[in-house]
């Protein structure tokens, strides 16, 4: 608003900016800091510890006491273990990319992401961009430009219509028995990943 303000040379827009930003930074910081020490106690502590205000982090930060997330990526689907292969490839932080046959209670149709806290699992294109959450600041963003409404729902038509669409992914416990998990992360106090 303060660019804005300089840019249509009006001083009000430009202070209403900057008064913006000290509210922000000082009011705003504190009572919500103080709600969710009151909240999430140790846990708010540790991510607060972790994850400094007003820095972008290049690389994730992940609660070393919180369970890793899934990703979900079938083994005998040519173009899904190319996706399987690529995530291995990369430094991951806390995110265990499972064959998705080894999926312990149903059969999965698309690629699958479980948070592994209880929220909500996402398939298709969402779980690959909620995957990337799990790389960098980079990947993380185009993860957030994917999972934006209408965007999500334009690109996996597109995949669907180029044959990348569900496909039944049964239970094989051959599959689950000749592959392993694979968790890539660093220690949670590095600052260029986590735990």
């Amino acid at each position: 608003m303060t660019a804005w303000g300089a840019v249509l040379r009006n001083p009000w827009v430009a202070g209403a900016g900057l008064m913006s930003f000290l509210y922000g930074w000082g009011l705003a910081s504190w009572d919500e800091g103080e709600d969710m020490r009151t909240r999430f106690g140790e846990t708010w502590e540790r991510y607060r510890g972790n994850v400094p205000s007003w820095r972008v982090r290049l690389r994730p930060w992940h609660d070393p006491n919180s369970p890793a997330a899934r990703l979900y990526i079938a083994e005998t689907c040519t173009a899904c273990a190319e996706v399987r292969k690529w995530f291995e490839s990369h430094e991951i932080a806390a995110l265990e990319v499972v064959p998705a046959e080894c999926h312990p209670t149903r059969e999965l149709r698309r690629i699958t992401y479980d948070p592994m806290d209880g929220s909500q699992v996402e398939e298709g294109v969402n779980a690959f961009a909620r995957g990337l959450e799990h790389l960098d600041f980079g990947w993380a963003f185009v993860g957030a430009v994917l999972r934006l409404p209408g965007v999500s729902h334009f690109v996996q038509l597109l995949m669907d219509a180029g044959g990348l669409g569900p496909r039944v992914i049964a239970a094989d416990v051959t599959v689950c028995k000749s592959t392993t998990r694979v968790r890539k992360s660093t220690p949670a106090g590095d600052e260029r990943g986590a735990g």
